[in-house]
């Protein structure tokens, strides 16, 4: 998908992913992109501000990968979730957007994007497929 954003939109793209084996593989496999070792729980190497888009591929899926009931999940998953989506509200530039894609469903998912400390202007839902569909959540950050 890197690649594919890097021919069709910006030649600027940083990746990141917590396994330093998949960093190493990806960097030797497409150098002309930035490749990054970091935890979505603490982007601290980004500043402020510093992303027009972010885009997640089951991040947050990964993030939620735990037995539980999802329509009540336990304190801690609801915590990591939030500390993710602070996150990636903090290196998102005013008017940046974060575009989401999870096989999470919308009554299960947006519960995780209203929390109070968030900073989004809007939030926007769309399904993609039929029978077994996944979802794009799209997020504004406020300008």
């Amino acid at each position: 998908m890197s690649q594919a954003i890097y021919d069709t939109f910006s030649k600027n793209v940083t990746n990141i992913d917590f396994s330093e084996v998949v960093i190493q593989k990806m960097a030797r496999k497409h150098p002309h992109m930035e490749w990054k070792v970091m935890d979505v729980l603490n982007m601290s190497d980004f500043p402020n501000d510093t992303f027009d888009i972010v885009v997640d591929k089951g991040a947050q899926d990964a993030v939620l990968a735990e037995k539980m009931d999802s329509f009540s999940p336990p304190p801690r998953i609801v915590d990591r979730a939030l500390r993710m989506n602070l996150e990636v509200c903090r290196i998102l530039k005013p008017g940046g957007k974060y575009l989401q894609i999870s096989f999470g469903q919308p009554h299960f998912r947006k519960v995780f994007f209203s929390n109070g400390q968030l900073d989004w202007a809007q939030v926007a839902t769309h399904t993609v497929g039929d029978g077994f569909p996944y979802f794009l959540y799209i997020l504004e950050k406020n300008s």
